[in-house]
Order: C-alpha cells, then structure tokens, then sequence
C-alpha cells in the first residue's frame, strides 16, 4: 500500500513539477499514512500480522470439560490401538505382555528383532499382507 502510494506520488510529482518535486518525494511517503488515514472510505494501512494462537489459546478447555471431548476420546483411542499393535508383536515374540507399558513393550520388542530377525522378517510379511488383503476389500466395497 504505502509502495503504491509513493510510486503514485513519485509520478504526480514529475508530471505537474519536474525534478524539484522529486525531491519532495520522501515527504510525501512519510505524510501518505497519515493521509489514507484521514480520508474516509481510503483503505487502511496494514497492521502488524500476528502470529496466530495455538489451539489450546483459540479454545480453552471450558470449566465444564466439554470443548476438545471429541480430541481426548480420539488420544485415548489412538493410545489404545497403539497399545494393541505392541501387545500383537510382544505376542507373536512370545514375550509376556500383562501389567506391561508402552514404553516397556517397545524395549522388549527391539531386543526380540534384533535376536530374531528371521522371524521380524515374518511378522512384518505377515503385517504387509493383512494390510493389502485390508485395501482390497475397501476397494472392492467402493
């Protein structure tokens, strides 16, 4: 905006006064603001952009508990269904998987790969072909 003001004043000033009112043009830059905002119905300068709040500033957890319900029942299905991949793998390892956390499976897990890669190398031919056998019957119902 103020770039278009001063270009605009830059080519007033050397139509109606030549190079003596080029000098001028400073000027008229620095007074440009203070006239868009005198003159009604002008187009305002531009504010300084402010950086955008993160959701949990947009909307707060309300006292009640019931703004973001929908997100903290997906976390606790999200951590469920992670919970139930680890607890499939711990199973096929062998490896005991009750009273057990996430992180404690995912150790145990690394240690049962790296011992058995064969048998990693099965699971996850295993994993791959459940999943395309998944795609394909979505696929089919579309």
């Amino acid at each position: 905006m103020y770039r278009k003001l001063l270009v605009s004043a830059i080519v007033i000033a050397l139509t109606a006064g030549g190079a003596s009112a080029l000098a001028a043009a400073p000027q008229a830059a620095e007074t440009a603001p203070q006239a868009a905002e005198q003159a009604p119905g002008a187009a305002k300068p531009p504010q300084a952009a402010e950086p955008k709040p993160s959701s949990a500033e947009r909307a707060p957890d309300a006292a009640d508990g019931k703004v973001h319900k929908q997100r903290k029942e997906c976390d606790k299905d999200r951590e469920a269904r992670e919970m139930a991949r680890l607890q499939y793998v711990a199973r096929y390892f062998g490896l005991p998987v009750e009273g057990k956390t996430k992180e404690q499976l995912r150790e145990d897990i690394r240690k049962a790969k790296a011992a058995n890669k064969d048998k990693w190398e099965e699971l996850k031919k295993e994993l791959r072909k459940k999943h395309l056998e998944k795609l394909r019957n979505n696929a089919s119902r579309s």
